[in-house]
């Protein structure tokens, strides 16, 4: 499956849903040090797709950590 980039308005909404936190260490935006992105639960090359219910927000450090 191709990968399909994600807008900006869906990334602004998968943030906003998540209140801007990582779902995994709970790092907020606007800390010294933590840039947030989205990253998928399932990946796409498991079969995953940028629907909403796949997206979550994570920081640098826990998304390049995996």
């Amino acid at each position: 499956m191709a990968r399909k980039a994600i807008s900006k308005k869906l990334r602004w909404t998968i943030f906003a849903r998540d209140g801007f936190c990582c779902r995994y260490c709970g790092r907020q935006a606007g800390t010294d040090g933590v840039d947030l992105a989205v990253d998928h639960m399932v990946s796409v090359k498991e079969g995953g797709d940028n629907s909403v219910d796949n997206l979550l927000t994570a920081c640098q450090d826990c998304n390049g950590g995996k």
